[in-house]
């Protein structure tokens, strides 16, 4: 990141001794944001296993909407609602979250774009899944979308200008198609 730049990054972190984690600034003062969205449990854990697709699959790009989907670009401060779960994308409906690239096409103006479930709240979460700098070139950010088992979500362009959204996606949390972590 450069001085002055907002990041945003999603990563997957052991959890030390108390709950804690470190995390290290190489040289500098900076600001940290954490956004804890969930957690992973070992075998005999609960909640939903990781399902890959077979191929990453994009599910929507407002650039066109004959490309992909029907969605539109989204206007400053405001959200639009995704369909993930489609005939298309082998994602089912019931699916908890999606593993995607969110990847945002900058307008005139710095902002971030955050994902949320439609479903769960009236209120967009304070926290951000993509950050961008006014009329920069695209920025893609791997996401972790909780779709509250609706197979959709909402997106909200923070504010500034209008944007563009292309989403990738490349698996999903939900009941197992197919036997995973299985040894022969």
């Amino acid at each position: 990141f450069s001085a002055g730049e907002a990041v945003a990054n999603r990563v997957t972190v052991a959890v030390g001794t108390g709950g804690q984690i470190e995390v290290y600034n190489h040289s500098g003062t900076v600001d940290v944001d954490i956004d804890v969205d969930g957690y992973y449990t070992g075998v005999g854990g609960t909640g939903a296993v990781f399902v890959p697709l077979a191929i990453p699959v994009r599910v929507a790009d407002t650039r066109t909407a004959s490309l992909v989907g029907t969605e539109t670009p989204i206007a400053a401060s405001t959200s639009e609602s995704f369909l993930l779960a489609t005939a298309t994308s082998g994602i089912p409906t019931t699916a908890a979250a999606v593993e995607a690239n969110f990847t945002v096409v900058p307008g005139a103006a710095n902002g971030y774009l955050t994902v949320y479930p439609g479903t769960s709240t009236t209120t967009v979460p304070v926290a951000s899944d993509v950050n961008w700098i006014a009329s920069q070139s695209p920025v893609p950010n791997f996401t972790i979308a909780d779709t509250a088992g609706t197979g959709s979500v909402e997106v909200y362009n923070s504010h500034g200008a209008t944007i563009n959204v292309v989403v990738d996606a490349f698996g999903y949390f939900g009941p197992p198609t197919t036997p995973v972590n299985t040894v022969a």
